[in-house]
């Protein structure tokens, strides 16, 4: 996916300011909540890795990570879902993965793994 090559957010702005992990969720965007199936995600069709809006939704969820500093807890915190439900999505693509654990490791942060 040429999306992963760069976030336009990703490599332009540095982590907005912290967050706890007890911050309350905010609304995602559309693409993101199908993506996700997160409560209150859009009625439609589904995005998969198929789906024309995937690059978008993982752009998305990029621009989310960058927002939390690749702190998958504070990000699925964010996005009212558990961190192993962000985790799965994530290692579920390979390219997203590499990209994410790039990221995490410029930070200090372990990468992920694929269970």
């Amino acid at each position: 996916l040429s999306l992963l090559g760069a976030s336009a957010t990703a490599e332009t702005e540095g982590p907005s300011s912290s967050s706890s992990s007890s911050e309350a969720p905010t609304t995602p965007p559309a693409e993101l909540a199908k993506w996700l199936r997160l409560p209150g995600a859009p009625k439609g069709d589904q995005i998969g890795r198929k789906s024309r809006d995937y690059p978008v939704a993982v752009s998305q969820l990029l621009d989310v990570l960058v927002s939390h500093d690749f702190a998958l807890s504070d990000a699925s915190s964010s996005l009212g879902m558990s961190t192993g439900a962000l985790s799965k999505a994530i290692t579920s693509d390979r390219d997203l993965l590499s990209r994410v654990n790039q990221e995490r490791q410029k930070r200090g942060i372990r990468g992920l793994k694929v269970k």
